[in-house]
């Protein structure tokens, strides 16, 4: 008996971890194709991901004055760089943004790709809700760019991730915006933004 329930408990377990494989969202596996393009864009910068917790430590080390680094350098570029979507399938789309206003028209797992050149207080928005780490329905990524190689960090790249079957009605089109403000100075802000249809 002992051996039977043993057995039936095995085959159980293998059955969960089976399913659990089997549910991981494709988008892991579709996440690092906004960094492999932005690296085929620009093949001298190094990019790295990091967690929001390692983001928040560089910008509070960089915002006071250090006499190896200097203070951190004010916002120069905020960018959208790419638009993704169809994210969680084996057959995801991307468009390379070139100061377009409108995006080509998305579904299902949208991702929006944003170069940050500089330190700023970073914020986004999709349509007039606030975009953040905090919030379930978002899934946010962020690595930093250094031009030289000198592990000094020169900005960052964002990228936002969500589904846009719920984030936009069907044949309506929502406006994703960003911005950044210095955080020394000139403090000054910059903002970019981009109105992406749903199909």
């Amino acid at each position: 008996m002992k051996k039977f329930i043993l057995a039936f408990f095995t085959l159980c377990l293998s059955l969960v971890v089976v399913n659990t494989t089997e549910a991981a969202t494709p988008i892991e596996e579709n996440s690092s194709i906004f960094i492999e393009n932005l690296k085929k864009e620009h093949p001298d910068w190094v990019i790295n991901p990091v967690t929001q917790e390692e983001v928040s430590e560089i910008r509070k080390e960089m915002a006071t004055t250090n006499s190896i680094t200097g203070s951190a350098p004010p916002v120069t570029a905020l960018y959208i760089d790419q638009v993704g979507w169809d994210l969680e399938t084996t057959t995801p789309q991307i468009q390379y943004i070139n100061n377009e206003l409108t995006s080509a028209p998305v579904r299902g797992i949208t991702g929006v790709g944003v170069v940050e050149i500089g330190y700023g207080h970073y914020f986004q928005w999709l349509g007039a809700e606030q975009i953040t780490y905090n919030d379930p329905t978002y899934l946010i990524e962020t690595s930093t760019i250094d031009f030289e190689g000198d592990t000094i960090v020169d900005g960052f790249y964002h990228v936002v991730y969500f589904d846009s079957d719920v984030k936009i009605p069907s044949g309506s089109s929502v406006e994703y915006r960003c911005q950044s403000t210095s955080m020394n100075y000139p403090w000054n802000t910059m903002n970019a933004f981009i109105n992406i249809p749903h199909q």
